[in-house]
């Protein structure tokens, strides 16, 4: 049943997201050649006309619109998927599964998770494809520079981070479900105390955290080491994400209350 869950959780809204990653890549193409195009005639000594100048700007910020698209509709994705199917009025439906409420939980948590991870993804591949192309016509070689840069990179903290980002992702997701489901406790207006909770969580959260990182970061500095992430921090974010996602839980199970 589980796998059937992560099934819809992908048919219902794929078709749409894998649209608009497509449409991110082969944006950054026609940029990237564009923008190789111009460097080209720029070191032929021949200025592009201003229309050109305007479409190119124009164009480049469609790009930049279809990024923050891409970030800010994962962002609605993750609140509407689980505020409608869980707390809506298909909720009636969904609870009536022969499912626990764990997998239901579960499946939406990694759904949300794999759809922001797809967005970083295509949001760097968009960029890596614009300077490819563009690094094409650099009368200097780049590529031994790149690989020398390869070598000398200490994959030890870029795994910790991207493994800390993976566990804030996490958190920040539950922290959306759980906020959700502290403003349907209410008769009126769960929205906006779901936006309160949601606000006021990471308020205090963002202060902590800063205290936390600022030390991290005076303490390797000070002691020459690898700018690791804050290994507190990240037993901080995985006791929030139980938190977050056993109080959504208890909600959905003991205090359900559906519109």
């Amino acid at each position: 049943m589980f796998k059937k869950l992560m099934k819809y959780e992908f048919k219902s809204v794929g078709k749409w997201y894998l649209g608009l990653y497509i449409g991110v890549i082969i944006l950054s193409a026609v940029l990237g050649f564009w923008l190789q195009a111009l460097t080209i005639r720029a070191q032929s000594g021949v200025d592009p006309a201003n229309a050109e100048f305007v479409l190119f700007g124009t164009s480049t910020l469609t790009f930049g619109i279809l990024i923050a698209t891409l970030f800010l509709s994962t962002f609605l994705l993750v609140i509407n998927r689980f505020r409608n199917n869980i707390y809506g009025r298909q909720g009636y439906l969904t609870m009536t599964l022969p499912v626990s409420s764990h997998h239901i939980i579960l499946s939406k948590l990694l759904a949300s998770t794999i759809w922001s991870f797809l967005a970083g993804i295509t949001a760097l591949l968009s960029v890596g494809v614009i300077a490819s192309v563009v690094l094409m016509v650099s009368p200097e070689p780049v590529i031994p520079e790149i690989r020398v840069l390869l070598e000398h990179a200490d994959w030890g903290v870029i795994i910790t981070h991207i493994i800390n980002s993976v566990i804030e992702s996490v958190a920040g997701i539950l922290l959306i479900y759980f906020s959700i489901s502290v403003g349907q406790l209410f008769k009126d207006h769960r929205l906006l105390f779901a936006i309160l909770t949601y606000i006021g969580i990471s308020i205090v959260i963002g202060v902590f955290v800063t205290i936390i990182s600022t030390t991290n970061l005076e303490n390797l500095y000070n002691a020459g080491l690898p700018l690791y992430p804050s290994p507190i921090l990240a037993l901080i974010n995985i006791i929030l994400a139980f938190a977050y996602y056993f109080g959504t839980h208890y909600i959905m199970t003991q205090k359900l209350n559906l519109q």
